[in-house]
């Protein structure tokens, strides 16, 4: 009895822990039912033999010791498909299975279609090869050669001479026309320079060797095959009858996720083979001791029925009664964030917002997580929406007149650049570099100076609040980064047009 009122005791100091601070006075939710219990769930898990397979395969022989090696690829395969069927076949692969589902949490609970292996018990088979390119040689003939090591002398194609270089081919001497030329003497060749009169040149892919490594094996002349073979039992769960069993527990195991039971919401254990009812050996029963209480309620004047399940007792169906609870504070947000009253935080989940805000965690999800339930998510997103906007209306005359100085000193900056007589004494590389770096150092140092400008202000309004490294710009920021941007290429348009 007293883990059912513990159970319930739970549930009703979540919902006040919840309710302090935000509009309601603990005494406003009020216990007025609780139906608790210890219910017990039953399932049904199938195993079916089944290996894991990895194969791979790579140029090279294998340098595993110790494993079982086949002469063929095709030997290979037929191993792998006939250690399967072996496997299969055997009758212990059921206790080694039970073994390591009994070294798992909830004992495969919940696992629908998944795959148990024991890693203890890996076969690993192995196949070499020769390549079937270069038939083991790890070589193929040199494409550029044709396999001969060298090629014809392109610039005596083949002849061994060439033109003579002297006399361009004439025959007679340059400075001496009446006479013959003294290096071809008249006959208007001369011995090739390339190819030392051999009329062939080395190849340079072969280095002359006339062949190169084989392509498909990189030169090694074989390839293996590798399959590490894992045994294993696929698992296959189902609940049993379910009749009987309240539907709002169903609705919790169902929004819990049944392969989350065993993470501290239920307590999972084995059912005996019972010797009356034998039953297959490839299925196992088990049961799941969940607690869970339907709870009536009244929050704020309103019945309500709610849920706990679980022995982490997780709340279900509990309405948004935060919502009604924060109105006037939300209506006073949504004023500041419009600037017609100052922002102030005066429930706790305000405050909650503020710091999240603050640290950049805007996100709805982010206040969600502080109020699992009790808020909705229409309410937590108008929240953080409104803090984010009230935010920037705490920095807004600051970024203002910044936005005016970034934008003024940027114009500065780039009419000297672009009029400077200083700067067209600049190399023209450096000037093209300039260009292209001098609007992304601006823009990336008008961008610090407003982010940290809206940092120094929140920080002096919230100094015992932490505050993320930036802050938000604003519309104001992002426009007056966008002017500072079209400024420099209305610069930059208009000194291309005077110059030409």
């Amino acid at each position: 009895m007293t883990e059912q009122k513990t159970l319930t005791t739970t549930a009703l100091s979540r919902l006040q822990a919840l309710a302090q601070g935000n509009g309601l006075a603990p005494d406003a939710i009020k216990l007025i039912e609780s139906k608790e219990a210890i219910y017990t769930l039953a399932g049904v898990l199938t195993m079916t033999p089944h290996s894991e397979i990895r194969t791979n395969a790579y140029n090279g022989r294998s340098k595993l010791k110790g494993v079982q090696v086949l002469p063929t690829f095709a030997a290979f395969d037929e191993a792998i498909a006939q250690n399967q069927k072996a496997f299969e076949k055997e009758e212990s692969w059921v206790k080694e299975a039970v073994a390591e589902l009994k070294k798992t949490k909830g004992y495969g609970w919940g696992q629908h279609e998944s795959l148990l292996t024991w890693t203890d018990q890996t076969t690993t088979l192995v196949a070499t090869e020769n390549c079937p390119v270069c038939n083991g040689t790890g070589q193929h003939p040199c494409y550029h050669c044709q396999g001969l090591g060298f090629i014809v002398c392109p610039y005596c194609e083949g002849r061994g001479q060439e033109l003579c270089y002297h006399c361009g081919g004439n025959g007679q001497d340059p400075a001496n026309p009446s006479k013959p030329c003294p290096i071809c003497n008249g006959t208007r060749y001369a011995p090739c320079r390339h190819c030392a009169q051999t009329g062939r040149l080395i190849c340079h892919e072969c280095q002359g060797k006339g062949f190169i490594p084989c392509d498909s094996c990189q030169g090694t002349g074989v390839i293996t095959r590798e399959a590490h073979i894992t045994k294993g039992a696929r698992l296959s769960f189902s609940l049993s009858s379910t009749s009987g069993l309240p539907s709002g527990l169903l609705r919790a195991v169902s929004r819990l996720g049944e392969a989350n039971l065993p993470n501290g919401h239920a307590d999972i254990a084995l059912v005996p083979e019972d010797p009356e009812k034998p039953q297959k050996k490839t299925t196992l029963l088990l049961e799941a001791k969940i607690p869970y209480a339907d709870i009536k309620i009244v929050i704020n004047g309103k019945g309500a029925i709610i849920a706990c399940a679980g022995k982490m007792g997780r709340l279900l169906g509990v309405p948004a009664f935060l919502d009604s609870a924060l109105k006037e504070p939300r209506r006073a947000l949504a004023r500041a964030a419009h600037g017609a009253v100052p922002l102030q935080t005066t429930t706790r989940a305000m405050q909650d917002a503020l710091k999240l805000a603050l640290e950049g965690k805007t996100n709805p999800n982010n206040l969600r997580r502080i109020y699992p339930v009790g808020l909705s998510g229409a309410t937590a997103k108008e929240i953080m929406d409104h803090m984010e906007l009230a935010l920037r209306v705490q920095t807004r005359q600051l970024r203002l007149t910044l936005a005016a100085f970034c934008l003024m000193a940027s114009g500065g900056l780039f009419a000297f650049f672009f009029f400077s007589p200083l700067v067209t004494t600049l190399p023209a590389p450096t000037i093209t570099v300039l260009k292209v770096a001098l609007p992304v150092l601006v823009v990336g140092a008008d961008w610090i100076v407003l982010s940290q400008a809206a940092r120094w202000a929140l920080k002096r309004k919230f100094s015992t609040l932490p505050l993320a490294a930036t802050q938000s710009i604003g519309r104001t920021g992002h426009a007056t980064l966008g002017l500072v941007v079209a400024l420099y290429i209305a610069l930059l348009l208009a000194v291309t047009v005077l110059r030409f």
